[in-house]
């Protein structure tokens, strides 16, 4: 993992993709494409294998129904709810879209693919996503693990259920513009507090159904931390199991 095309080298491929929030992003920097495939396929993560689509039909809705219902609507609000997180942590440029790798004829930076399956090693994460310090490449990928998600979910609304998936997928998405983990005791919120930290490890379903955003001081560069804080963060680039 992490030898791709650098999109910023391929002419005139840059000024066709432009963020939702870019004029609001005080960081300037050239937009991610982020991909959403809820198709499934297969991930640079796990090469040999071919994951199966999601099964929204599992994801019961307590206003009846299941979210396959309006799976179209479900994927859009997901969509809009990861951007939203994104547009309000103004340190990354990110564009979201729905489908499959190649959009508006580029590449993803970032492909995350949502399957109706567990680890294949066996690790009962939900979300799995390439830990890309400093945002070095443009190639990463991201898995969301449907199967695991519906074990440890129950009867949610529509909108708990959007927060649940848009929460896992900005949070791996994270990981791979090269954000790590935050240790909760860091985290800067009260049981009053509106949002709940995007970074923290092993979030309870409590926590994913309620909106998320960047809240703590971050960088996305373990360079420009404290020595201690890069330690545990890390150095190399790795898959990294989170929630």
């Amino acid at each position: 993992m992490g030898c791709g095309v650098d999109l910023a080298q391929t002419p005139a491929a840059r000024p066709l993709v432009a963020s939702e929030c870019a004029a609001g992003n005080a960081s300037a920097k050239a937009p991610a494409l982020v991909v959403l495939d809820w198709t499934g396929g297969r991930s640079p993560i796990y090469p040999d294998r071919d994951f199966a689509a999601i099964d929204l039909t599992s994801f019961a809705v307590s206003e009846g129904g299941t979210l396959a219902d309006d799976a179209e609507m479900f994927h859009e609000l997901v969509r809009l709810e990861v951007g939203k997180v994104f547009c309000d942590w103004n340190q990354v440029n990110v564009v979201l879209r729905n489908g499959e790798d190649d959009q508006e004829g580029l590449l993803a930076d970032t492909i995350v693919h949502m399957t109706h399956e567990v680890r294949p090693d066996g690790n009962m994460d939900i979300g799995q996503g390439e830990y890309d310090p400093c945002d070095r490449q443009n190639d990463n990928a991201a898995i969301i693990f449907g199967k695991r998600i519906a074990q440890l979910g129950s009867v949610y609304s529509f909108d708990e259920w959007v927060n649940v998936f848009a929460n896992v997928c900005a949070h791996e998405v994270a990981h791979t513009l090269g954000y790590g983990h935050i240790r909760r005791e860091d985290r800067p919120e009260s049981e009053r507090s509106l949002f709940i930290e995007l970074m923290l490890d092993r979030h309870t379903m409590t926590e994913m159904r309620r909106p998320q955003r960047f809240i703590a001081d971050q960088t996305n560069c373990p360079d420009e931390l404290p020595a201690d804080t890069a330690a545990l963060q890390g150095a190399s680039i790795l898959a990294c199991g989170c929630h």
